[in-house]
């Protein structure tokens, strides 16, 4: 398959602090999954590795991701910049964690920034997965970025067309929210009250609500009674299953405007894959990511009213659900493991011809020790949670009061 970087670009390396978790797989495992399949070698290093300087010779590129600044990385990247002046070394990162005023941190929230941006500062060119980041990244900390975004790694691919497969658990129409990080618990408590009330309707007096991966339960939400559900926090391979019994899956986002346009429009590939529409916020990433009414829908305005209208629209027609959500299935197909690849090797070209900033952090300044890593991740993304398979989903639809099916 031809290379659409380069013919020369046979190998590149990514720098971790970290072996398992959703920002490794998508913005790593893979892009990596990608990369083999162009041909093209892909290595993994310790970012609290002293030998990393040597370690990374003949690479192409070399990509540090999500990893603040220790003493050990600090001079290994200077070694590098020194040592190797025509390797591409770029930061990247999934979320705007470098970004402090935005994100309004303060205490050791704002020191981990800091230390994002001395990452940023030593490296000397940035990606990140969204426009916004990139965008970001120029203008506070004037280096060179530009955005590869994310897609979806082909064991994912598996397990959601593995899902599909099985036919869905007959019972009552299903809306859900997935949290796995624990940040989307703002943009729940907010819309609970939105949510409760129209599910109380008579119009959708049938329908339940799930929620993933929340720790607390809204008191609006605890209204619904036996239509409200809750399941804790799963491992990533169990996703695909549980999803694929919901109806439609809503991703509001709460953040302030500048960091709400940083955030990927993962809910929608993650849904998508299982062939379940989303009802989004309409941020920056989930217009570039969705055709409205077609493989998905926006809400416009970040106000209940607009989510409560949105989404009666949505509960109102389930044949135009089902249609989104088959169209969302041959969208997602578009950000396979293999499109990733060529997304960053476009941005590689880019980077290539941009002058790295100027070294303005010195290993010298930086206090942090850093801690090795036990093993080193592979492409193939590994199970981290005790599995939730198909007899606990079986047990908790079991759960659902009776009510009419869809």
């Amino acid at each position: 398959v031809e290379n659409p970087y380069s013919p020369q670009v046979r190998r590149i390396d990514f720098v971790v602090d970290t072996a398992e978790g959703a920002p490794l797989r998508y913005r790593v495992q893979t892009p990596i999954a990608g990369l083999e399949r162009r041909g093209i070698l892909a290595l993994v290093h310790d970012a609290a590795d002293p030998e990393l300087p040597g370690k990374v010779v003949g690479a192409d590129a070399v990509i540090v991701f999500r990893v603040p600044a220790t003493r050990v990385l600090a001079r290994s990247l200077a070694k590098i910049r020194e040592q190797l002046p025509d390797t591409i070394l770029a930061f990247d990162i999934d979320d705007a964690l470098f970004d402090v005023e935005s994100n309004g941190f303060s205490g050791e929230a704002a020191e981990f920034a800091m230390r994002y941006q001395e990452t940023v500062l030593l490296c000397g060119r940035m990606l990140g997965s969204t426009e916004a980041i990139a965008n970001l990244a120029q203008t506070q900390l004037g280096v060179p970025a530009t955005p590869f975004r994310n897609g979806v790694h082909p064991v994912q691919m598996e397990l959601s067309e593995r899902a599909r497969r099985r036919p869905r658990v007959p019972g009552p129409v299903r809306v859900a929210m997935f949290d796995g990080s624990g940040t989307h618990g703002p943009g729940l408590s907010w819309l609970s009250p939105a949510i409760a009330e129209l599910l109380r309707s008579r119009r959708h007096r049938g329908v339940h609500f799930w929620a993933f991966g929340v720790h607390s339960c809204p008191e609006p939400l605890g209204e619904l009674g036996r239509r409200f559900h809750r399941v804790p926090f799963m491992d990533w391979k169990d996703l695909p299953m549980w999803m694929r019994q919901m109806d439609l899956v809503l991703a509001p986002n709460m953040d302030n405007p500048t960091i709400a346009d940083t955030k990927s429009a993962l809910k929608w590939l993650e849904s998508g894959a299982v062939g379940v529409p989303t009802l989004a916020q309409a941020t920056r990433p989930y217009r570039e990511a969705v055709t409205p009414n077609v493989d998905g829908a926006l809400v416009g305005q970040r106000t209940l009213d607009a989510w409560t209208e949105a989404m009666d629209r949505q509960l109102s027609q389930p044949a135009e659900r089902r249609r989104m959500g088959k169209n969302a299935l041959r969208s997602v197909a578009r950000h396979s493991c293999e499109a990733v690849a060529d997304d960053l090797l476009r941005s590689l070209s880019d980077l290539a011809v941009s002058s790295a900033a100027v070294l303005s952090v010195s290993p010298g300044q930086v206090s942090v020790e850093g801690t090795p890593l036990k093993s080193i991740p592979t492409a193939t993304p590994l199970r981290s949670k005790a599995p939730l398979g198909r007899r606990a989903i079986l047990k908790a639809l079991a759960g659902e009061a009776r009510t009419p099916a869809r």
